[in-house]
Formats: C-alpha cells, sequence, structure tokens
C-alpha cells in the first residue's frame, strides 16, 4: 500500500492520515518494509488522451490494430531489465513497463520517443 504526505521536523505526515493509520493497525507485529522517496505525479489524463491520439494515427497508417501498436511502442521505448536470483545465479530478466505506470516527465518523454519514431521510420508526423 502506498500513501503520500510530507515531512515535517523529520517525521512523515500522510495526507490521509486516517487511511494511513486503519492500514497500519493490519500490520501490527509483522515485519514491514519501508521506502521513502519524493513524490511525482503520475502522468497526466492530458497525456493519456494524447498518447493514445498517437497510438490511433500510428495504426491507422501501419493497419496495425491499436493494442498492437501500444504493445510495439512499449517494447521499443519501454524496456527495463530487473535481476533477479535464482538459485546461486543471478539473472537479467528484460521486461517491459506498463505505461499507466509513468509519471509525468517520463510520460512526456516516452510520447516524444513516439512522435520521432513514427515521423524518422514512418514518415508519420503527429501535430503536438
Amino acid at each position: 500500500m502506498n500513501f503520500t504526505g510530507k515531512i515535517v521536523e523529520n517525521k512523515f505526515v500522510p495526507f490521509d492520515e486516517y487511511s494511513y493509520l486503519n492500514h497500519l493497525s493490519t500490520l501490527e507485529g509483522e515485519k514491514v518494509e519501508v521506502e521513502v522517496k519524493k513524490f511525482r505525479n503520475s502522468r497526466s489524463l492530458e497525456q493519456n488522451r494524447y498518447y493514445w491520439q498517437i497510438v490511433a494515427k500510428i495504426s491507422e497508417h501501419t493497419g496495425y490494430t491499436k493494442d498492437e501498436t501500444h504493445a510495439l511502442l512499449g517494447s521499443k521505448f519501454l524496456k527495463d531489465h530487473v535481476d533477479i536470483q535464482e538459485g546461486e545465479e543471478m539473472k537479467r530478466y528484460t521486461v517491459v513497463k506498463s505505461s499507466s505506470s509513468l509519471k509525468t516527465d517520463e510520460m512526456a518523454q516516452y510520447i516524444e520517443e513516439a512522435k520521432q519514431w513514427a515521423a524518422q521510420e514512418l514518415q508519420l508526423f503527429i501535430p503536438d
């Protein structure tokens, strides 16, 4: 479960204190992991709408479905690597991140990469 808040006098103050404390009570006595990082906004609804317009234009141009085009763009520009311990050996796997997990700056970069690829490889100009 993720909670957002702010740091005040070196203490975490959740924006939704009731939900935060309620969740903590369900973990009483359990071993937990806590990650603290600077908050970044998730992709905006406007970015998402614009992205799907780009997908539609590429889809129309290539004849692929929107889902196929979305998967293609993800496989080109959203690759990531994860390392997994398997027995005594550490193995690296390539995965494709979900576009819904992107933050606003990452989504903006993804959109620009998709537009640039469409222009260079497909000779398809997509306006801002």
